[in-house]
């Protein structure tokens, strides 16, 4: 198996594109697929809004490293990462017994994607690095692979990052000689944690076209992009949009209201008397909906750290809320001890709930070998039973609200 490694830094590392193959579906959507072609208001919406990882994309960057070892040491993922051992059979499958030569995860196509584009490499404007990248040079095959951690299903046919990344992948082999015509193309993406086996995306469509007819939709949408006018459009690729987490987008505001139940409909009754296409509107808006409603209440809390008296005058408050029981870190080896045989019961790769638990060995060891989280505050009704709170108040020192 031969390969190229640790070629333009490390996957960790390296920061996101301002137009990266990670969100092209939100900036530059989909040429066959639903949400085209995308919404040209989002990434100037989300300008300086500080992104933050997930728990996901954390996981990626671990997979991706422990992946690398695997395949540098000959071994198999380890047990506590079994789920990960398709996306290392998938690699080996292409590098042993196929002619591929394999790009590790560090390995980044933002050079060739942004020539393609016709734009400056290295500029941080566009670009991606896929989980891996295969090329067969004698076969002419290329193959894109993107590993996800989420919990949300991604499918693989038309998806924008696999799309992005062939792209790039073909400009690559254009600038070592080859000809744009004549190559197998294919995308796989492997979601390990929800299902076991790999969505293929094998495009059945002249790979010259494809580049071609790629480069035109990508170079549209960056225009669409870059003009200030442009109008934000909403659809599922609003989910992890920066903009509407932060508020910023008028389009969410627009889209919430518009859903909003008529004022003549009798609210007791709304939900068997409203019109079934008014239904249908709310529901395909709830995406929105509760976005709009999370952060509106981000903003109400910090109003009201700032002047208690005009919320209050809206009838609305801030309250503690109660934090969460849970194990400390230590108590593994005493719940397993004091519960005697049964003790290999309590525990696998984690500890048995708390409600269990407490049958077993009982209330006053379980309430010993617990700890409870520090609670966060709400916006509530004011007629909410729980005291206020002032956020200049210790929160440990304000007793719990009574269930």
């Amino acid at each position: 198996m031969t390969s190229d490694f640790k070629q333009n830094g490390g996957h960790a590392e390296r920061a996101h594109a301002k137009y990266s193959a990670s969100q092209a579906g939100r900036w530059a959507g989909y040429i066959n697929g639903p949400g085209a072609p995308g919404c040209a208001a989002a990434v100037r919406l989300s300008e300086g809004i500080q992104r933050t990882t997930s728990e996901a994309a954390e996981a990626g960057t671990r997979a991706a490293e422990i992946v690398e070892v695997c395949l540098n040491e000959g071994t198999n993922v380890p047990e506590s990462h079994a789920h990960l051992q398709i996306y290392l059979d998938e690699i080996r499958l292409k590098s042993e017994f196929e002619r591929y030569k394999w790009f590790r995860p560090e390995f980044s196509l933002e050079p060739w994607i942004s020539k393609a584009l016709g734009e400056k490499p290295g500029s941080g404007e566009v670009g991606g690095t896929p989980d891996g990248l295969a090329i067969d040079y004698e076969g002419l095959k290329i193959w894109v692979v993107d590993l996800k951690n989420g919990q949300m299903l991604v499918k693989a046919t038309d998806n924008a990052q696999l799309r992005l990344g062939l792209l790039g992948a073909l400009q690559k082999v254009s600038d070592e000689g080859f000809r744009l015509d004549g190559w197998e193309l294919s995308g796989t993406i492997i979601q390990p944690k929800i299902y076991p086996g790999t969505f293929t995306w094998k495009i059945d469509q002249p790979s010259e076209d494809f580049f071609w007819d790629s480069v035109a939709h990508h170079k549209a949408a960056l225009v669409r992009n870059r003009d200030p006018k442009s109008q934000p459009c909403p659809g599922d690729h609003c989910t992890f949009c920066p903009a509407g987490g932060a508020n910023k987008c008028p389009a969410q505001t627009k889209a919430v209201l518009a859903a909003i139940p008529d004022p003549e409909i009798d609210p007791v009754k709304s939900a068997e008397d409203m019109p079934i296409e008014k239904l249908a509107e709310i529901f395909k808006a709830k995406t929105l909906i509760n976005k709009f409603l999370e952060t509106a209440g981000k903003r109400l809390a910090k109003e009201l750290d700032a002047n208690d008296g005009i919320l209050k005058s809206c009838g609305i408050k801030k309250v503690r809320t109660n934090g969460r029981r849970g194990w400390k870190k230590d108590a593994v080896e005493a719940i397993v001890k004091a519960a005697g045989a049964q003790g290999e019961d309590l525990v696998e790769q984690k500890l048995i709930g708390l409600t269990d638990a407490q049958r077993i060995v009982g209330k006053a060891f379980v309430d010993k070998w617990t700890e409870k989280s520090r609670g966060g505050t709400a916006i509530v009704d004011i007629n909410d039973k729980r005291l206020p709170y002032s956020g200049g108040v210790d929160l440990n020192a304000i007793p719990d609200a009574e269930e």
